[in-house]
C-alpha cells in the first residue's frame, strides 16, 4: 500500500513538473505574440510614415520573438508534433520578415505606392499565416495543459483514496497517510502560487500591451478585454465585460460592415485589416484596425474571437494633412499652368513684335552696304559688318526663343520610338555643319516612349553641342548610347571636348546661359534648356557630369510608367 501511494506521489510530481513546463511554454508564445505586434507597429510606421527610425526597433522585436520561439522549440522537444508546429511557425514568421524587408526594399527602389501594393500582396498573408501557425501551438498547449490538470486530479484523488484504505489498514499507515496528504497540499498549493505568477505575469503583458485586445463571444458580446482598450475607449471593465457588444460600440456605416463580416469570421476564423470607427463613451470617434483569430474547442466549435486593435488616428490625420497638402497642390499647380501659359504667350509675342524691327536693322544695313558702301571709309564698314553680325545673332536668338516657347505649348504624340535610329537621323542632320574627321560611335539601345519630333530636337541638340565642345581636339569623339540605372534605362551623349566646371553647373540648363564666350564657341544658350523642357514635359530627368579639359557626357532618362499614363 505505501508502495502504490509513493508510486503515485511520484507521478504526481511528474505530471505537476508538466503542468508548469506547459505554463512556461504558453508564457512564451504570449510574449512572441507581444514582440511580433511591437514590430507590426513599427513596421507600420516605416511604411505608411516613413519613419525609417523605427527599423532598429522592429529588427530587434523580431530578434526577440525568434529567441523565444527557439526557447519554445527546446521546450516541445518531447512533443514532435508540437515539434513541427514550432518549426511551422518559424518558417512562416522567416517568410513574414522577408516580406517586411521585401516591402521596404520596394519602397526605396520603386516609391511608397509600390511598397504599399508589396505589403497588400505579400505581406498582410504572410503576417496572418504567423498568427494562424500561433493558434495552433498554443490551442495544442491548452489542450495538452487541461489534460494533464485532469491527470493531476486524478492522481491526487487515487492518492486519496490509498490513504484512506491504508488508514482502514493500519494506524501506522494512516500517520504516514496523513503525511502524504500534507507533503501534497504543500506541493499543490506552491504549484498554484507559481501557476498563478505565471497568470498575472501573462495577464500583466495582456493588459498593458501597445495595442488593444478583446475577445468577443459567439453573438458579439465581450467576455474579455485589455486595459489599453478600455482607456481608449473611457469605458470601466464591468461596463462591457458580459454587458455590451462590439456592435454597440461602432458608428452605423461600421455597424453594418460588422454585421457583414462577424459570421463570415465565425466561419472562416480569421479576419485582417479590418477598419472600424469605434465611439467613445465621451461621442468621439476612435478610428481603428482589427485583426482576430478564432478559439474553438475540442470539437471545432467556436468559443470566442481573440483580437487586436491598433488606433489608426494618427494615421488618419496623417492621411487628412496630406490630402489637405494634395488638394493645395493642386491648386498651386493650376496657378503655376495658367501663369506659365501667360509668361509663354508673352514671350511668343514678344519674340514676335521683335522680328518686324530687326527686319528693318538688317534690311537697311544691306541697302547701305550695296548703295553707300562706296562711300564709307574702312572703319564704316566694319562699324557696319558688326550692326549686321548683331542682327544676325539677334535673329538666332529670336528663332531659339520662339522654339523654346514653342516646346511648352506643342501637344505630346505618344509613339514608341527607336532610338538608335533617332539618333542617327541627328548625326546625319548635324555633322555637315562640323569636321568630317569626327569619330562618332551609336551603341545599341533599347527603345523608348514619346514623342518623336520632341526627342529628335533632344538628341540633335545634344549631338550637335558634343560636336562643337570637342571641335578644337585632335581627334574629335562622341559616343552615344544608353546603360540600365535601376529600373530605368539612362540614354547618354559623350564628348572628349573642353568640358565644364561642375561649380558652374546651376546655370547649365538656363536661357541664355552660357559657361563659354561666344568667340570661343558660337550659340545662343537656348539648346540644352530646350532639352531640359522637352525631357521634362516627358516626365523624364535630364543632367550632365563633366571635368574641365576631359569632356562631358549628358544623360536623360524617360520613364515608360509616366507616359503611358500620359497617352
Amino acid at each position: 500500500m505505501g508502495w502504490l501511494s509513493h508510486q503515485t506521489e511520484r507521478e504526481r510530481q511528474a505530471l505537476n513538473q508538466w503542468v508548469f513546463h506547459t505554463y512556461e511554454v504558453l508564457l512564451s508564445l504570449e510574449r512572441v505574440v507581444g514582440f511580433l505586434n511591437e514590430a507590426e507597429l513599427d513596421h507600420a510606421e516605416i511604411l505608411f510614415y516613413g519613419d525609417l527610425s523605427r527599423r532598429a526597433s522592429r529588427e530587434t522585436n523580431i530578434a526577440r520573438a525568434e529567441i523565444l520561439i527557439y526557447e519554445i522549440e527546446q521546450l516541445v522537444a518531447d512533443n514532435p508534433r508540437q515539434g513541427e508546429r514550432v518549426r511551422e511557425l518559424k518558417r512562416r514568421l522567416e517568410a513574414r520578415v522577408a516580406a517586411m524587408r521585401q516591402t521596404e526594399a520596394a519602397i526605396e527602389s520603386k516609391g511608397r505606392a509600390a511598397g504599399l501594393r508589396r505589403f497588400r500582396e505579400h505581406g498582410l498573408q504572410a503576417r496572418q499565416a504567423v498568427l494562424e501557425a500561433l493558434a495552433v501551438v498554443e490551442g495544442e498547449e491548452r489542450l495538452l495543459l487541461e489534460e494533464r490538470l485532469r491527470s493531476v486530479d486524478r492522481l491526487a484523488a487515487r492518492n486519496r483514496v490509498l490513504i484512506v484504505i491504508g488508514y482502514a489498514a493500519a494506524f501506522a499507515l494512516l500517520i504516514l497517510g496523513f503525511g502524504l496528504i500534507a507533503q501534497e497540499s504543500v506541493a499543490r498549493l506552491r504549484a498554484q502560487r507559481e501557476a498563478e505568477a505565471y497568470a498575472r505575469e501573462v495577464e500583466d503583458l495582456y493588459n498593458n500591451a501597445p495595442c488593444g485586445y478583446h475577445s468577443l463571444d459567439a453573438d458579439g458580446m465581450f467576455v474579455r478585454v485589455n486595459n489599453t482598450e478600455l482607456s481608449w475607449l473611457g469605458y470601466r471593465r464591468e461596463e462591457l465585460v458580459g454587458r455590451m457588444k462590439f456592435s454597440d460600440l461602432l458608428t452605423p456605416a461600421s455597424r453594418e460592415k460588422f454585421q457583414d463580416s462577424f459570421p463570415r469570421f465565425k466561419e472562416q476564423g480569421r479576419v485582417a485589416d479590418l477598419e472600424f470607427d469605434l465611439l467613445r463613451k465621451d461621442g468621439s470617434i476612435l478610428p481603428v484596425s482589427l485583426s482576430a483569430t478564432a478559439v474553438r474547442d475540442s470539437r471545432g466549435n467556436f468559443v470566442m474571437s481573440r483580437s487586436t486593435l491598433f488606433d489608426l488616428s494618427a494615421r488618419r490625420q496623417a492621411e487628412a494633412e496630406r490630402a489637405r497638402l494634395h488638394e493645395e497642390l493642386q491648386r498651386r499647380a493650376v496657378q503655376l499652368e495658367a501663369t506659365n501659359r501667360e509668361l509663354e504667350s508673352f514671350t511668343y509675342s514678344v519674340s514676335h513684335d521683335l522680328r518686324a524691327p530687326l527686319r528693318a536693322i538688317d534690311g537697311f544695313s544691306r541697302i547701305l552696304v550695296e548703295e553707300y558702301g562706296d562711300r564709307l571709309d574702312e572703319e564704316g564698314r566694319r562699324l557696319l559688318g558688326i550692326v549686321t553680325d548683331n542682327a544676325f545673332k539677334m535673329g538666332r536668338l529670336i528663332d531659339d526663343l520662339l522654339a523654346f516657347s514653342r516646346m511648352g505649348r506643342k501637344a505630346i504624340a505618344w509613339e514608341t520610338l527607336d532610338m538608335g535610329a533617332l539618333a542617327r537621323e541627328a548625326v546625319a542632320e548635324v555633322r555637315s555643319q562640323f569636321r568630317a574627321e569626327a569619330e562618332i560611335e551609336i551603341a545599341h539601345m533599347p527603345p523608348a516612349r514619346g514623342d518623336r519630333a520632341l526627342l529628335r530636337q533632344v538628341w540633335v541638340n545634344l549631338i550637335s553641342n558634343a560636336l562643337k565642345y570637342s571641335s578644337k581636339r585632335e581627334h574629335p569623339r562622341v559616343e552615344i548610347g544608353a546603360r540600365q540605372e535601376g529600373a530605368e534605362t539612362a540614354y547618354y551623349v559623350k564628348d572628349n571636348g573642353v568640358g565644364f566646371d561642375m561649380r558652374h553647373y546651376d546655370k547649365l540648363f538656363g536661357v541664355f546661359q552660357r559657361l563659354h564666350s561666344h568667340e570661343e564657341f558660337s550659340g545662343t544658350g537656348v539648346g540644352l534648356a530646350i532639352v531640359q523642357r522637352i525631357v521634362t514635359r516627358h516626365g523624364g530627368r535630364v543632367w550632365a557630369m563633366a571635368e574641365v579639359d576631359r569632356g562631358a557626357e549628358f544623360c536623360f532618362i524617360l520613364p515608360v510608367k509616366e507616359a503611358l499614363h500620359d497617352e
